[in-house]
């Protein structure tokens, strides 16, 4: 479609990029620059451009004056490097550094794409400061760029050298500021596999990479550095502000005795928005649902039972309140089940689990022959109770809900609070219906999680995942289903595309939620199923008397209800809505036995006219009242209620609400219909 241009006449505006003094080329980078320059000459350069927009705004040409305010374009809507020649029939868009200071957490589709590139590439000037440092200690394996928090991106490396301490990190960081005033521009080049072996012919795990893939291979160059990469990148680090080597990890390497380790990098495009960044980190550490958890007597953990939490008393509260919450939205249209733990490997062999996803599965021993399984999901199982009996058109859409336990492995390094555990629960729903019943279905659940998540204080966005490399099912089946999901999208929502990224059985519509601080969480999803209705024989009787395979919709809104506490525990910082608040009403008697009962006798009150949606605590008059308001403001009660001789005698209620240093005098009756209110506007349309 496109060539690259030619730097046989380096452009005058490029040179401003370029410092006249460079980097001496280390041993290290000594013998694959001359295979570059061996086996990757310049190519041929073409005509001129026609049909191009920078952004907004049309231009002559890319290459004109204003042409270096740009590092990407797009060519036919295909993210490329910015110097790409594109034939004149092509559309070419241009695009530059986004402005704004929190513009790193925006889902805006061209912002994604900028900075997704911006920090791959600056994952790849971060591992030519890493060669620079250690020399031939160390092997570059592969560097992916992340979504911003906590880091943006990481490259891992197999090194013989002692492991990491803070002063190679210190030594690092200035290797990466001395490239960064370089201002190195990134060159491409596509070369034949025999040629690339050739350029990377000192580093195995590159050599393994090109050994798999087909076709010609991308190289990029940057400076001394060489690296295999698919692309695109920024066209020079230029519009790197700053970068920071932030840690180095210790990873697992299998069948490889040579230690593994990452090392991670955040960088910016400007140094406001480093300092924005910063200020978000920080605060996102003291927003730390662990830290929170154990301040409130939420939940906690024992090594006893790793990767599983315990719920304590005020934590069960938010989560019952959160199932409560959910059951509210489809009262009357699901069928609520529980289906057991454990099953035979014959179910998992059935749904594809057990080729796809044994890994992950908690393998139960038995003293008999049976291999068995803890549950890692409830799709099989819900395809059971649906095969149990004979069903027909009239009976669809058949919808079950559960939310019973569910366990998957995962590595120890990665468990940590509530959002990665061994045993969660999922708000588990399961659809069976006509393919005619597929866009009401699917659009009653986005109704759904447009009411949950507003109601919870979160924006969100949706993804469309499309088919992975190891789906099952025929192709023409996942474009259909794609085609669906995607048709029912656009009449609603705007919305980004993450190609290959769908479950191994079906395409499906990803949630993501923004939290307080900026950052987003992956929660709700909806996946449209033709594979596992086939494997479990699945039928239902149609007008006609033939038998049909119905489609399967699986669908979550919270995902992990442990995951989805812990974000929403950050969310809130502690100061939860009243009716997910485990820290409701406080009633603080002034002094005497006298007030002490008084209190209690509000509290019955209250509750009687609210009902099992408010939790009322009445604390002791034995300590001071002083002592007592503050030990209440540190747990984040919605409202303190101080009751002493003048309430008394007024018969009213001092009342405090969280945040308010003055109380305001209310009669019991008018304080309750406030709470009443308030529980019940959860729940209105």
């Amino acid at each position: 479609m496109f060539a690259r241009l030619a730097r046989s006449s380096f452009p005058v505006w490029k040179q401003r990029f370029v410092l006249a003094r460079t980097l001496a080329v280390a041993p290290v980078f000594a013998n694959r620059i001359a295979q570059w320059n061996k086996l990757c000459p310049l190519p041929p350069s073409q005509g001129s451009v026609s049909n191009v927009t920078t952004g907004d705004r049309s231009a002559q040409s890319p290459f004109s004056d204003q042409a270096n305010l740009y590092q990407l374009c797009y060519v036919n809507n295909q993210l490329a490097d910015i110097d790409s020649l594109p034939e004149k029939s092509d559309s070419v868009r241009y695009i530059s550094s986004p402005t704004k200071e929190n513009a790193m957490f925006s889902r805006n589709h061209e912002t994604r794409d900028f900075f997704k590139t911006f920090w791959h590439s600056s994952c790849h000037i971060m591992a030519y400061a890493l060669e620079q440092y250690y020399g031939d200690k160390i092997k570059l394996i592969h560097g992916p760029s992340g979504n911003g928090v906590p880091y943006c991106f990481f490259y891992e490396v197999a090194l013989t050298a002692s492991a990491p301490t803070d002063k190679d990190l210190k030594a690092i960081q200035k290797c990466v500021n001395k490239i960064l005033k370089q201002s190195v521009v990134f060159q491409h080049r596509a070369v034949s596999k025999k040629q690339a072996l050739q350029l990377f012919s000192d580093n195995p795990y590159k050599c393994s990479i090109i050994e798999k893939a087909v076709g010609p291979i991308s190289v990029y160059k940057c400076g001394d550095f060489i690296d295999l990469c698919r692309g695109p990148h920024i066209h020079s680090s230029a519009a790197i502000a700053s970068l920071k080597v932030t840690s180095a990890n210790n990873v697992e390497a299998k069948d490889d005795p040579t230690p593994h380790y990452r090392f991670y990098g955040n960088s910016f495009v400007s140094r406001q928005a480093e300092e924005t960044y910063t200020k978000l980190m920080k605060e996102a550490k003291e927003r730390d649902h662990r830290l929170i958890g154990k301040k409130l007597d939420l939940f906690m953990f024992d090594e006893n039972s790793p990767g599983n939490v315990f719920f304590l008393n005020r934590g069960l509260l938010i989560y019952n309140r959160l199932v409560e919450h959910m059951r509210t939205q489809y009262l009357r249209e699901y069928e609520e089940i529980a289906s057991p733990l454990m099953f035979r490997s014959d179910l998992w062999r059935v749904s594809g689990h057990y080729d796809h996803y044994k890994q992950n599965m908690f393998h139960v021993e038995t003293s008999g022959p049976e291999e068995l399984f803890l549950k890692p999901m409830n799709c099989p199982s819900h395809c059971l109770v649906y095969k149990a009996k004979t069903r027909s058109y009239r009976d669809l859409p058949l919808r079950y809900a559960e939310f019973t336990a569910i366990h998957r492995q995962e590595n120890s390094g990665a468990l940590g609070g509530l959002t990665r555990l061994n045993m969660f629960h999922q708000d588990d729903g399961h659809i069976f219906c006509r393919k005619d019943q597929i866009t009401a279905e699917i659009g009653k659940l986005l109704s759904i999680i447009e009411h949950v998540y507003s109601r919870l204080g979160f924006r969100y966005s949706f993804v469309l995942s499309t088919q992975p490399k190891d789906s099952v099912g025929q192709s023409t089946e996942w474009s259909e289903t794609e085609a669906a999901l995607k048709a029912i999208l656009e009449q609603r929502f705007e919305y980004s595309v993450e190609e290959g990224d769908g479950a191994f059985y079906a395409p499906k519509i990803d949630v993501l939620i923004q939290d307080s601080i900026c950052r987003y969480h992956q929660c709700g999803t909806i996946q449209l199923d033709v594979q596992l209705p086939k494997k479990f024989g699945l039928k239902y009787r149609t007008p006609s008397g033939e038998y049909e395979t119905p489609v399967l919709i699986h669908r979550a809104i919270y995902g992990s209800l442990e995951r989805f506490m812990g974000v929403f525990i950050e969310h809130c910082n502690g100061r939860f809505p009243l009716a997910f608040s485990p820290y409701q009403v406080a009633l603080l008697p002034v002094s005497s036995a006298a007030h002490y009962e008084r209190c209690k006798s509000v509290a019955a009150q209250l509750m009687k006219v609210c009902g099992s949606d408010l939790h009322v605590d009445v604390l002791t008059h034995e300590t001071s009242i002083g002592k007592r308001i503050r030990e209440c403001s540190m747990k984040h009660y919605n409202y303190m209620v101080a009751i002493g001789d003048e309430e008394m005698g007024s018969n009213t209620l001092s009342v405090r609400s969280r945040g308010s240093k003055e109380g305001k005098s209310m009669a019991i009756s008018e304080f309750s219909k406030e709470l009443e209110a308030e529980l019940r506007s959860l729940n209105e349309k």
